[in-house]
């Protein structure tokens, strides 16, 4: 769970406008699972797109999800600079980069593994 930290220190300490280009980068180069597994198996069931047969595509679907998630990060960083220029009041901004941490460990979700662990599991059951 060290990366929320790190990501946290960065909000506090930098400030700065590349924190937008460095939290998705740690997450997708660094791609460590953070989650509990009972939260990425309710992202594998919830089945938002379905493959050609009408099945579960379970990568594109938490594929998705991260996606969305960083269109947050990116709306929650401009939100955080908009404050800044409308108020001088660092709260604000803390608080917008408590969201950018909890984001940052959402969007670490493993889809490729996660695929894959259901093909397997799907094969064996069918």
């Amino acid at each position: 769970m060290w990366l929320p930290v790190v990501t946290l220190l960065m909000e506090v300490v930098w400030r700065e406008w590349f924190y937008l280009v460095m939290v998705p980068s740690m997450v997708l180069v660094l791609d460590v699972p953070l989650l509990p597994s009972r939260w990425i198996d309710a992202f594998a069931a919830s089945c938002l797109v379905l493959d050609a047969d009408g099945g579960c595509a379970v990568w594109r679907t938490v594929s998705s999800v991260k996606t969305r998630l960083l269109y947050l990060d990116i709306a929650l960083f401009g939100l955080t600079q908009f404050t800044v220029l409308a108020w001088s009041d660092a709260s604000a901004q803390a608080v917008c980069g408590v969201g950018l941490t909890l984001l940052a460990s959402l969007a670490s979700i493993n889809g490729e593994a996660l695929g894959y662990d259901y093909n397997l599991k799907r094969a064996a059951h069918g």
